[in-house]
């Protein structure tokens, strides 16, 4: 059995209406003397699935559709994966196990089981779905950890009078903090944080900038200052410059706890760095590759109790009807080569696996947490050149259900 340091467990339980059944022995007429068969299942309830796992090459996986209740021992389970050439144990149960098979770097098996009763016939859709993120053991990326070192010489003091304003630099922030929660359970953090910078202004070791997600002026200072708030033993200040590229990292106790990383994409203010492609079923659409910028953040959270939970988020922003619009697709799982699924429940008090749109022009649609269901894909190479698909739909404010899908990328390299 792996252990699963991903599994996001989803508390939200199901109850089945009995007006989602009909009945499937005698008729309305009673011709035969046998009353119509009915089963009020209200009182069933189901424990989904995981939105995904994640195994190494040869581990067993093992899935269950917990169901718990009066009648439910009456449930029919019918199982499918994606992949065919796996094969697995447990169809017509709750539960099934497979081996993960061989993959290169990293590969994603839909997996679906379909509800039914053995009496009746279950209306709607009671299909539940997960995805199995298989690794290569020799091969599984860190994506957390990128911009926690680099490769970039160490030099005394940054020299930053060659930096034009107005430039774009593309940023790597990498952050980790360790602490205890509200329960008093130990934790260790990371975060890395991948997007486009605008530069403003340049004062020595001082610069102004703005970042295209946030449409927001920050202003660094590149001092010893930097690093005031860790609360650790032994600080330093490191400092690293080549060519177009430099960086600042705070060390603690001989760990690397905060870095800023940048690296020249242009002396002029670039507006081509993503495509985003939005279909709606009743707005106006939007096919672009004039993306002012992106964003890809991952978050990773250890207990001492040895539990990992995973989110990141990847984003875009252009213009749409001459307004400002941000599209992001939040994850409750690594940025991977992925599938994935969006349903309108929540995990713990979180919203995770949805669509965000945030635009004035589209007020009905935007700061809505809950895509109520749909699927997509994403296709990672590096943090710099990733792309993906996607399809769902949003109930409105008013009400409304606006299917939306489309596609991105991010074009920087």
């Amino acid at each position: 059995m792996f252990k699963n340091t991903s599994v996001l467990k989803s508390c939200a339980v199901i109850t089945l209406l009995s007006s989602f059944l009909t009945g499937c022995s005698g008729g309305s007429d009673n011709t035969n003397g046998n009353e119509q068969s009915s089963f009020d299942v209200s009182t069933i309830t189901i424990e989904r699935l995981p939105y995904s796992v994640e195994a190494l090459e040869g581990e067993t996986v093992e899935l269950t559709l917990n169901t718990s209740g009066s009648g439910s021992e009456n449930l029919t389970y019918h199982w499918s994966l994606d992949d065919s050439s796996v094969v697995f144990l447990g169809q017509g149960t709750p539960s099934i196990s497979f081996t993960a098979p061989d993959v290169t770097s990293s590969e994603t098996i839909s997996v679906e089981v379909r509800l039914g009763h053995k009496e009746t016939t279950l209306m709607g859709d009671n299909t539940f779905r997960s995805g199995v993120i298989v690794f290569d053991a020799s091969a599984k990326p860190k994506s957390y950890e990128i911009g926690k070192l680099t490769s970039l010489p160490k030099v005394e003091m940054l020299d930053l009078s060659g930096i034009l304003a107005g430039s774009t630099w593309q940023q790597y922030y990498y952050f980790t903090i360790t602490g205890s929660d509200a329960a008093d359970a130990l934790f260790e953090q990371e975060l890395t944080v991948n997007d486009i910078v605008f530069i403003n202004e340049v004062q020595g070791l001082n610069f102004q900038y703005d970042v295209c997600s946030i449409n927001t002026e920050i202003t660094t200072d590149f001092s010893e200052s930097y690093n005031d708030y860790a609360q650790c033993a032994e600080k330093a200040i490191n400092y690293y410059q080549q060519d177009d590229r430099f960086r600042v990292e705070s060390v603690c106790d001989g760990k690397v706890n905060l870095a800023h990383e940048f690296k020249k994409i242009s002396d002029t203010r670039q507006l081509n760095l993503a495509s985003l492609k939005l279909e709606f079923s009743s707005q106006q659409n939007l096919d672009t590759t004039q993306g002012c910028g992106y964003w890809v953040s991952i978050s990773r959270t250890e207990l001492n109790s040895g539990n990992t939970t995973n989110f990141s988020e990847v984003g875009v922003v252009t213009d749409y009807m001459n307004e400002r619009l941000s599209f992001s697709l939040k994850l409750g799982q690594p940025i991977e080569s992925s599938l994935l699924f969006f349903d309108p429940f929540f995990t713990d008090g979180a919203k995770i696996n949805y669509i965000d749109l945030h635009s004035t022009a589209l007020p009905e649609l935007s700061k809505i947490m809950s895509n109520d269901e749909g699927s997509a894909s994403i296709v990672v190479t590096s943090l710099n050149n990733l792309s993906g698909n996607f399809s769902t739909t949003i109930t409105d404010s008013n009400g409304n259900i606006e299917e939306v899908s489309g596609s991105f990328s991010l074009i920087s390299e």
